[in-house]
């Protein structure tokens, strides 16, 4: 095993490392989940004050290679210690962002173009072209990511200096020499049921979005001759853009959708206000961003100076003090309708008190399908059976094909022969071929652990677990998993069985006893 690491393309002599990696959650309910940590120890030089905020790029030829920025730096004795959080801590920042109705390749490209990533992209699965509908946010867009990554049951990592996007349950691991390994079952909460929140995302264009999308009695403003006032609206839609002149005043709106953004206004006579008159007396309503609410516009209205006429309404009036509202705006965006389902866990009356565990409330759960099919991960995490394990091995790898494992040692056997054995396995590709190969090997899982082994699956007592939490260091990695088993796991197993051979089996057991140990054949 070769140990190397540049910051800025300084080399440094590394003592000691570890790799600390979190798989993105599947839980919509959850937002556990680091972007990844390097910590390396070396020896230390006077310059090395210098190196924050610069790229370290790491190589284990064992493990593979990753990169990252460094965040602290701290020395004594002679000796460096550098800390580096993953280049994807980019994202563990507060942005505006606006609203995306396009592809999946779109929303990451809008997101990354924000936080500055530039690194090459890869999707797997045909992710690239998923459609997808979001509204606007002013948030944390590491918090974001994680919301959105769950809702579409979509895995993010770092692999080597490419972020992959790749649907779960890819790649199988196994550990090399296992020192310990231990399970825990229940802790956490529990519930009866979990209550999970989807929003249908609906992209329109040159509609009316204010009242028309509003299922709500909408605020009828007001204003003094003179004043000046602010009102936040909520619109249950994210605009693509706001207008920068102010809203055309007019001396009639109908109590009907219409085709373009305006208002009428009544005096304290309950009668129109000519939309001339509003405007030579310097009336005027114009429209702001809201500050951290998408779906929420900020009103600014200016009192015309016709003092016997205030305080004036922006409305129209059918009567003596019978009014609606006159505020028309029309746009594009997206526009948002949530709904709430519940789920039930498992859990009994006799286990848990508790009804409901949690109500999730992800803005990128879109749809009645995606409720369910992330929604139910939350359920397992509030059903009091939901089993954990640990370990610590001296490595971990993908199941390979052959039964021996590739490492980038064996990368560096294509460059420890000659020139011509070289030749003769390369003959008749051009360089940027032969670049792309070894490329390409390096990002195999067989090659590549680090971003790899983060959501891989391990096979333990009857049951599947997911790689949530990955620690590397010279010699040893260890990992925490939780219990990952699908359906299809469990078809394979009875595959071509009958219901009644699985009852000889399963008869006299609890269906808690096959949610611990789906896989068992007694």
């Amino acid at each position: 095993m070769a140990i190397e690491a540049r910051i800025a393309d300084k080399p440094i002599e590394v003592l000691s490392y570890t790799v600390s990696e979190d798989a993105t959650p599947l839980d919509p309910g959850s937002m556990e989940g680091g972007y990844g940590e390097i910590r390396l120890e070396g020896l230390a030089y006077p310059d090395d004050i210098l190196l924050k905020g610069k790229e370290v790029r790491f190589v284990d030829t064992v493990r593979g290679r990753t990169s990252g920025q460094i965040v602290e730096l701290s020395s004594a004795d002679e000796l460096l210690t550098v800390t580096a959080d993953s280049i994807l801590g980019l994202l563990n920042s507060w942005h505006d962002v606006p609203p995306v109705d396009g592809n999946f390749n779109d929303l990451v490209s809008t997101w990354f173009d924000v936080v500055g990533i530039d690194l090459p992209i890869q999707f797997e699965d045909g992710l690239a072209t998923e459609p997808v509908a979001v509204p606007g946010s002013v948030d944390n867009l590491w918090d974001n990511m994680k919301m959105f990554l769950s809702a579409h049951q979509i895995e993010m990592s770092l692999v080597g200096e490419t972020i992959i996007f790749r649907r779960p349950h890819k790649f199988e691991a196994f550990t090399e020499k296992t020192i310990r390994r231990g399970w825990t079952m229940g802790g956490g909460d529990s519930a009866r049921k979990v209550e999970v929140t989807y929003y249908t995302n609906t992209p329109f264009y040159n509609e009316e979005y204010y009242p028309a999308r509003l299922n709500e009695e909408e605020t009828i403003m007001q204003v003094n001759a003179f004043e000046e006032v602010e009102y936040v609206i909520q619109t249950m839609a994210s605009v693509f853009e706001l207008p920068t002149e102010d809203i055309p005043v007019v001396d009639y709106v109908p109590n009907a959708p219409v085709s373009s953004s305006q208002y009428s206004v009544v005096g304290n006579d309950d009668l129109p206000v000519p939309a001339a008159q509003w405007i030579d007396g310097g009336g005027s309503l114009r429209l702001e961003k809201h500050p951290t609410d998408p779906l929420s516009i900020v009103v600014k209205l200016r009192g015309a100076g016709i003092s016997h006429l205030g305080p004036f309404r922006i409305a129209m009036s059918s009567g003596a003090s019978n009014y609606y509202n006159s505020l028309r705006l029309v746009g594009s965006g997206v526009a948002v309708s949530p709904e709430v389902i519940e789920i039930h866990t498992g859990a009994s009356q006799n286990s848990t008190g508790t009804d409901i565990g949690i109500t999730v409330e992800n803005p990128f759960i879109s749809s009645l399908t995606q409720a369910y099919n992330a929604g139910i991960r939350t359920a397992g995490a509030y059903s009091g059976q939901l089993v954990s394990i640990e370990g610590e091995a001296l490595d971990i790898n993908r199941r390979h094909i052959s039964g021996s494992a590739v490492t980038l040692d064996t990368v560096s056997e294509y460059l420890s022969g000659t020139i011509d054995s070289f030749n003769a396995e390369f003959s008749g590709q051009s360089l940027d071929e032969a670049s792309e190969f070894f490329l390409t090997l390096g990002e195999e899982f067989a090659v590549q652990a680090f971003g790899n082994a983060t959501g891989a699956r391990v096979y333990y007592h009857d049951a599947y677990y997911r790689i949530g939490q990955a620690h590397f260091a010279p010699g040893t990695m260890d990992y925490t998993a939780t219990i990952d088993t699908l359906v299809a796991d469990f078809n394979e197993v009875w595959e071509g069985e009958t219901l009644n051979n699985f009852s000889a089996e399963w008869g006299d057991k609890m269906l808690q006893d096959l949610s611990v140990m789906p896989l068992r054949r007694v």
